[in-house]
C-alpha cells in the first residue's frame, strides 16, 4: 500500500524527456515566447511532444543530416576540379543505363540505402531499369511491404497478371504494377473515389498511420458516402477502404522515396562515371574497416582499377590516382602519424630524394622515429629505392648510428 500511496503521487509525470534525431518546431515567433522550453546539449528542446505541438498549429519539419550528401559533395568537387565538368548535383539525369547495371551487379558499396546483404537481395529480384524501380525499392524494402518485393518483380516481369481494384485507379497504381506502394497514392484512390479533397486525404491517411480509431471511424463513413455518391458499389468500396487500411500503417512516402533514390543514384551516376573519384572519396574513409576495404578491393576489381602500394617518392596524405590505380596514402600505414607524413612530404617538396640514404638522413633529422621508418619500409613505401625490404631494414640499422651522432 505503502508504494501505491508513494507512486501515485509522480503519477502522471513525464519519467524522462526525449530528443527527435531530426525534428525541427517552427514558429512565427522565438519558441521560447509560446512554449516551455529547456535545454538539451546546448539545443533548445519543446516541453511538448511534436502531435500536441502540431494540433496547436506550430510546424514540425524532419531535416535529416546525411553524410552522403558530403561524400557526393566531394566527389563532385573533386571531378570539377580535374575535368572542369561543371557536375551539380541538381542537374544530374538518370536515364542512362549504364547506371542501373552497376546496381543490378551489386557493386553497391558507399550506394546510401544499397550496401546491406537483403537489400542485394531485394536487387537481384527487382532487377531495378529506372529510376521509378529504385523509388519502389526503398519504399518496399522496410519490414511491412517488403512482402510485396516478389510480387512487384513478377508484375514488373510479366510474370505475374497486374490488377486493379476497379478501372479508376489505373493511373494512380499503374506506375507501380497495380501495387499500393506510397502514402500519396492513398490520397489519390481517395480523391478519385469518394471525392476527397487532398486535405481531406491527408487525414484519413494521417489517422491510419496513427491507428487514431476514432477519426478512421469518421474518415471512413465520409469515404463510404462520398463512394456512394459517385456510383461505386458497396463492396468495391469496401474492398478498396480495407485494403488502404491494411497498407496505410506502413506505407512509405513517395516524397521520402524520391529524394532517396535521388541521394542514391547520384552516387550510382558518380561511380559509374568517375570511378577513380569516387572510390578515392569511399576509400578515405574505409582504411580502419578492414572488412569493407576488402569488399572495396572487390569491386575495384570489376572497374579494372588496382590499388598500388604507397610511395616515399609521390604518395599523399589521400588516395590518388597514378595511372590505371588508386595509390594507397602514406597517412593510412599503420604505425606512422598524419604530421610526420606531412613532414615527409615537406621535404619531398623542397628537393627531392636523391636515395635511400638521403631519405633516411633528412627524415630522421627531422623528426621521424626510426619505429616510423621501419614501418615505411615494411609497407613497400621505399620499393622505388630498392624491392629487397629485408636489406632497406638492414641498411637503416647499419646507417642509424651515423644518424643519431
Amino acid at each position: 500500500m505503502e508504494i501505491i500511496k508513494n507512486a501515485t503521487k509522480i503519477e502522471g509525470f513525464p519519467r524522462q524527456s526525449g530528443l527527435h534525431a531530426a525534428g525541427i518546431i517552427i514558429d512565427g515567433e522565438p519558441l521560447a515566447k509560446n512554449l516551455p522550453t529547456f535545454k538539451n546539449n546546448d539545443l533548445r528542446v519543446t516541453q511538448y511532444e511534436m502531435s500536441f505541438l502540431e494540433e496547436h498549429g506550430f510546424l514540425k519539419v524532419d531535416i535529416l543530416g546525411l553524410s552522403n550528401l558530403t561524400f557526393i559533395h566531394n566527389i563532385i568537387t573533386l571531378v570539377n576540379e580535374k575535368y572542369d565538368a561543371k557536375l551539380d548535383f541538381y542537374n544530374l539525369t538518370f536515364d542512362d543505363p549504364t547506371i542501373y547495371d552497376v546496381i543490378r551487379n551489386g557493386h553497391t558499396l558507399g550506394l546510401f540505402q544499397l550496401e546491406s546483404a537483403g537489400m542485394r537481395k531485394a536487387i537481384a529480384t527487382i532487377k531495378p531499369t529506372n529510376f521509378n524501380d529504385v523509388c519502389a525499392l526503398l519504399a518496399l524494402f522496410r519490414p511491412g511491404p517488403m512482402q510485396y518485393i516478389d510480387e512487384y518483380a513478377a508484375r514488373k516481369e510479366g510474370r505475374s497478371p497486374i490488377t486493379y481494384l476497379n478501372d479508376d485507379l489505373i493511373d494512380i497504381l499503374k506506375p507501380t504494377y497495380g501495387i499500393m506502394i506510397y502514402q500519396e497514392q492513398i490520397m489519390q484512390i481517395a480523391a478519385t473515389m469518394a471525392g476527397f479533397s487532398l486535405g481531406q486525404a491527408d487525414l484519413l491517411r494521417r489517422a491510419i498511420g496513427r491507428k487514431d480509431e476514432k477519426i478512421i471511424l469518421q474518415q471512413k463513413d465520409a469515404f463510404l458516402a462520398g463512394a456512394k455518391k459517385r456510383g461505386y458499389s458497396a463492396e468495391d468500396t469496401a474492398k478498396v477502404f480495407n485494403d488502404i487500411l491494411r497498407f496505410a500503417d506502413y506505407g512509405f512516402n513517395k516524397s521520402h522515396s524520391v529524394v532517396y533514390a535521388m541521394t542514391t543514384m547520384a552516387l550510382a551516376l558518380l561511380k559509374t562515371r568517375y570511378p577513380y573519384e569516387f572510390y578515392q572519396e569511399l576509400l578515405r574513409g574505409l582504411v580502419s574497416d578492414e572488412r569493407k576495404f576488402q569488399l572495396a578491393r572487390q569491386e575495384l576489381k570489376a572497374f579494372n582499377i588496382s590499388i598500388s602500394r604507397p610511395c616515399v617518392l609521390k604518395s599523399t596524405t589521400e588516395f590518388i590516382k597514378i595511372n590505371d590505380t588508386l595509390n594507397f596514402p602514406l597517412s593510412a600505414i599503420v604505425g606512422i602519424n598524419r604530421e610526420s607524413v606531412n613532414i615527409i612530404i615537406k621535404l619531398r617538396d623542397e628537393k627531392a630524394f636523391k636515395s635511400v640514404q638521403d631519405f633516411f638522413f633528412r627524415v630522421y633529422k627531422a623528426g621521424i622515429t626510426s619505429d616510423e621508418i621501419v614501418a615505411l619500409i615494411e609497407a613497400g613505401a621505399l620499393d622505388s629505392f630498392d624491392p629487397n625490404r629485408a636489406y632497406l631494414k638492414a641498411l637503416f640499422s647499419a646507417y642509424l648510428p651515423t644518424l643519431e651522432i
